[in-house]
């Protein structure tokens, strides 16, 4: 019902719904004053609501998906998106669904022919055409569509939704891909060859840190804690068609901060000098890393920087986002603790962290396997120990002997979870089992009177997460050093 009538005072109105305004989302109400008398104003409510309803049903059936989502849609989304996530959905937009269904009468849109755009994007939907695109890219595509066509359903330019029924790929993620990387006699190469490169001190801080490009131009000198040893991530320097633009960052938790090894602070402050000399002053809260003349360096002209430093020498050619892999596999490889790396990079997870670097880790947890402290006269399995069979037979020494190889070994390994899985393994049980045993242990351990069970638990977890803390930074300590030392050493011929 699009009109109706409504009184204030001794006076009656018809108020006609016009819809809602796709720039700000707002219902609009028309007030059309009607008398005094109700049945002169229900009679003009009836009419003008009559008439807005063949207005909008004309608007309905002659607007297209191209007027839709360009005309619409997209003006409104630039309201609440970052800038950079509107640019992508304006160019998947423009490339990929105009050109295929754009004249397509929006209300005639049917679940099937945007099962067909799909097939078609994914055998030729390149622009360059060169194949097609992505199933990731295509799955896109199709929750942009979604969330526009559900928005025109809110807006009652659409009675469903077609974008609901039909089938979208799926994305799998390649688990075999592994990473681009460097080792660190490589790296180290690398940052000799290009040590008299004006964008030296760039690549020399991605190595070290781990920092995307967007987070390396964003730095500015008042995030940098000289006295300290780290500094902060809380903006980005992006291109939006090619235009520089500056963010607060990509995610929540890559706004964080990253503590430096001495080689990098002193870089840091070598650069910061030339940087005063090549424009005449500082300014503390400038940009970090700059062009000649102080402005803003431009992302794209970094990455080709390094692609033509890359090219200059014989070392495999990676990007320089692939930097950050480097980084991240050296602390890995070098036994920093999975929740440390996940830090330091900005990761939402440790999960994350250790679904993009599995094919690192495999090789860690054989190394923790053949720990001396594990094989050197401790399996439980040896002769005169118990057998497969006995487990069953004695149930309580198989917990009791397994839980003390983890409560007198696991200061050998990378972590704790490093020694349960790689003892489990070997007993030949769930290492979340061995977990629970473990952590049951440790509350029987900790117990005393007056202390209630809750309490104990309390106190252990506390305690364990201190000694994990210290633990984490002196491995992170020794990391670092060992990260300054293997760089600086000269390359052997």
């Amino acid at each position: 019902m699009n009109g109706y009538i409504a009184r204030k005072g001794h006076r009656w109105y018809a108020v006609v719904y016009e819809g809602v305004d796709p720039e700000t989302g707002k219902e609009r109400r028309r007030w059309v004053p009607a008398g005094t008398d109700r049945a002169e104003a229900e009679a003009l409510a009836a009419q003008l609501g009559a008439r807005e309803e063949e207005r909008r049903s004309g608007r309905r059936s002659q607007m297209t998906v191209a007027g839709f989502l360009l005309r619409y849609w997209l003006p409104a989304k630039q309201l609440q998106l970052a800038p950079v996530t509107f640019a992508g959905y304006q160019r998947m937009v423009r490339l990929h669904v105009i050109p295929h269904i754009g004249d397509v009468v929006l209300r005639k849109l049917q679940p099937d022919q945007l099962e067909q755009l799909y097939n078609l994007l994914l055998e030729e939907g390149r622009s360059d055409h060169r194949g097609g695109l992505s199933p990731k890219t295509v799955l896109e595509i199709h929750v942009i569509l979604r969330a526009a066509f559900g928005d025109a359903v809110r807006k009652h330019l659409l009675r469903d939704n077609p974008a609901s029924a039909a089938n979208a790929p799926k994305h799998r993620r390649n688990t075999n891909r592994a990473h681009r990387v460097w080792t660190a006699a490589q790296l180290r190469c690398f940052l000799q060859q290009t040590s008299g490169l004006r964008h030296h001190p760039t690549f020399w801080l991605a190595s070290h840190t781990g920092m995307r490009r967007s987070e390396i131009l964003g730095l500015r000198w008042g995030q940098v804690d000289f006295d300290a040893g780290r500094l902060s991530v809380c903006r980005s320097v992006v291109s939006i068609g090619y235009e520089v633009h500056e963010s607060p960052g990509k995610t929540r938790s890559s706004r964080r901060t990253v503590d430096l090894d001495p080689n990098t602070i002193e870089m840091l402050v070598r650069w910061q000098h030339h940087q005063q000399n090549e424009t005449g002053g500082h300014d503390q809260e400038g940009p970090v890393f700059t062009k000649p003349d102080g402005t803003v360096m431009h992302p794209h002209s970094l990455s080709q920087a390094f692609e033509r430093a890359v090219a200059k020498t014989t070392l495999p050619r990676i990007s320089l986002h692939d930097l950050r892999h480097t980084h991240a596999s050296l602390l890995l490889k070098a036994g920093v603790p999975l929740k440390v790396v996940s830090e330091r990079l900005g990761h939402s997870s440790p999960a994350f962290t250790m679904a993009t670097y599995q094919h690192i880790l495999p090789g860690m947890q054989a190394e923790a396997v053949n720990l001396p402290g594990f094989l050197g006269g401790s399996d439980l399995w040896e002769d005169g120990a118990m057998t497969r069979r006995q487990q069953g037979k004695y149930p309580n020494e198989v917990r009791r002997r397994t839980v003390r190889l983890v409560l007198e070994h696991r200061d050998e390994y990378a972590s704790e979870w490093a020694a349960i899985t790689s003892i489990a393994a070997k007993s030949g049980m769930t290492a979340e089992t061995l977990r629970k045993w473990v952590r049951q242990a440790e509350v029987d351990e900790g117990r005393r009177p007056g202390v209630t069970s809750e309490e104990s638990v309390r106190v252990r977890e506390l305690q364990r997460e201190n000694r994990e803390l210290r633990r984490a930074n002196e491995i992170l300590k020794a990391a670092s050093a060992f990260f300054a030392a293997e760089l600086d050493r000269p390359q052997q011929r």
